[in-house]
C-alpha cells in the first residue's frame, strides 16, 4: 500500500494534469477570421485542402470514362433546384445534395464503391469528396469542374 501512495498516486494524479492540460490531441485549431477577406482566405485553404486530398479529373475525363463504360457512381451534389437543369447523362447517377451527404452516404455506398462526385462549378464536390473521404471512403474522385462546364462543352444530359 505503501507503494501505491507514494508513486502511483502522484504518477496518476501529474497524468491527469497533462491531460486535462494538454487536451487528447484531437482538438481542431478553428482558423483566425477578423473580416471578409479573412473568411474568403480561410475558404479558399479549406477547398486547396480538399482538392489535395482526393484525386481530381475534367469533365473530358469524365465524358471518356463514360464512353468507355467504366463503371462507377456519380454522384451530384448539387441541391434539389439545381437537378432540374440536367444531369450528366450516365447510367448510375445519384442525387444527394452537399448539406445531406455525410448522413445519407454511410446507408448508400459500399466503403470501397467508386465515387465521383460532380456539383454546379466544382467546389462543393471537392469539399464533398472529401468529406467522403474523411467519413472512411477508399475510392472518391472530385470533378474540378461541373455541369455547367459539362453543360457548356454539349456534353449529354439527361
Amino acid at each position: 500500500m505503501n507503494f501505491l501512495k507514494s508513486k502511483l498516486i502522484p504518477f496518476a494524479a501529474l497524468l491527469f494534469l497533462a491531460f486535462v492540460t494538454v487536451g487528447c490531441g484531437h482538438a481542431v485549431k478553428a482558423p483566425v477570421a477578423n473580416s471578409p477577406e479573412d473568411l474568403v482566405a480561410n475558404r479558399t485553404a479549406m477547398l486547396a485542402e480538399a482538392r489535395a486530398a482526393v484525386p481530381q479529373i475534367t469533365i473530358e475525363d469524365l465524358k471518356k470514362m463514360i464512353e468507355a463504360g467504366e463503371e462507377f457512381t456519380l454522384v451530384d451534389a448539387r441541391d434539389p433546384d439545381e437537378w432540374g437543369v440536367g444531369l450528366v447523362d450516365y447510367k448510375k447517377v445519384v442525387t444527394i445534395s452537399r448539406g445531406k451527404m455525410e448522413f445519407v452516404a454511410p446507408n448508400r455506398f459500399a466503403v470501397n464503391e467508386r465515387l465521383i462526385v460532380i456539383c454546379k462549378t466544382g467546389a462543393r464536390s471537392a469539399l464533398t469528396a472529401k468529406a467522403l473521404h474523411d467519413l472512411g471512403y477508399k475510392n472518391v474522385t472530385n470533378v474540378t469542374t461541373g455541369m455547367d462546364a459539362w453543360m457548356a462543352a454539349g456534353y449529354p444530359v439527361k
